[in-house]
């Protein structure tokens, strides 16, 4: 893997040099196109989709070097490629919300919208939103051509994703996230690029960016070590597992507007499906708190949008 990473530092080198900013766009003959466009006055390596497409190429030319010795590893890479679905983990409120038509928020929305209601400086909004998190976020997000328009999630093979971040896991609709406006990060943006310190690191983690169209070669790359010897049952784990902490998963940066018709599903444990049924049962027949009643009332509107076929949700045991 070290050669790979630093022929994309090269390449990431090559590319400053060049003054115009890149533009993907879709072309429906021949796929993606890299054009020179006078997008912004940022640096072109601020495209982060951009650079994500450009980096493609040199991964894809180590995956053809690792199928040349490792067979599985083309067997893998398909199945990753047929399989992968991006996943953002959410509670039971932000789930209510889209079933009821509002889209999905990123961080710089909610804090938009709390320092218009309660008449406070939108950053101060923002730093109590992210709290520890907001230095590093905002270092990300504002190297990067419209950041602030940035949604994350991971890219998910199967499973619950990183229930940390909620219990819920809302599964995307594989065509809306293409090459021209997502990517794949090699780990949590908020880990990888920044060092013990907490310095952003930017130029020096460029090559930690791939677009989404190589999603199977990159991943097979940088789990080759462990995929090599599992069964294909467990390679959902070694894709997202959350437990192997902020590099255990691949983060998906993109920007596109996330509703209700954008889900394919949303995915529950059934553990936590039961207790929710428990907590209606419960109800029925004891005096229950206010914060319970709140996420009673949650999971009833989610529940009829899955009675008027908005959403479809999945149990997993």
């Amino acid at each position: 893997m070290g050669s790979l990473k630093r022929d994309l530092f090269r390449v990431g080198q090559q590319l400053n040099s060049i003054r115009q900013p890149f533009q993907v766009r879709v072309n429906s003959t021949t796929g993606f196109e890299v054009s020179l466009a006078n997008m912004s006055r940022n640096s072109p390596m601020n495209n982060i989709f951009s650079l994500a497409f450009t980096n493609a190429r040199v991964v894809r030319e180590r995956f053809d070097e690792l199928t040349a010795t490792h067979g599985k590893s083309k067997e893998i890479a398909s199945w990753i490629e047929e399989n992968a679905r991006v996943s953002i983990n959410a509670g039971w409120f932000v789930v209510r919300l889209i079933a009821e038509g509002q889209q999905l928020k990123n961080c710089h929305e909610v804090a938009q919208e709390r320092a218009i209601r309660e008449g406070i400086d939108r950053e101060t909004a923002l730093r109590a939103a992210l709290q520890q998190y907001y230095g590093r976020r905002i270092a990300f997000d504002r190297h990067f051509l419209d950041g602030e328009r940035f949604r994350y999630g991971g890219m998910n093979c199967g499973g619950l994703g990183q229930s940390k971040f909620g219990r819920l896991c809302l599964i995307l609709q594989p065509h809306l996230l293409h090459d021209n406006n997502s990517c794949l990060l090699a780990g949590d943006s908020l880990q990888v690029f920044f060092d013990s310190a907490g310095r952003f690191l930017a130029e020096e983690r460029y090559q930690f960016i791939v677009s989404m169209s190589c999603r199977g070669c990159f991943a097979s790359l940088e789990r080759w070590p462990r995929l090599r010897s599992m069964s294909q049952d467990q390679w959902p784990i070694a894709i997202l597992d959350p437990a192997a902490g902020p590099t255990g998963y691949f983060e998906v940066v993109f920007s596109q507007d996330v509703g209700c018709d954008s889900l394919e599903s949303v995915r529950i444990s059934e553990t936590e499906y039961t207790h929710a049924w428990e907590m209606v049962f419960s109800a029925y027949s004891n005096e229950v708190p206010n914060s319970t009643v709140s996420q009673l009332d949650n999971f009833a509107k989610v529940l009829d949008a899955v009675g008027a076929g908005r959403i479809q949700l999945e149990v997993l045991t």
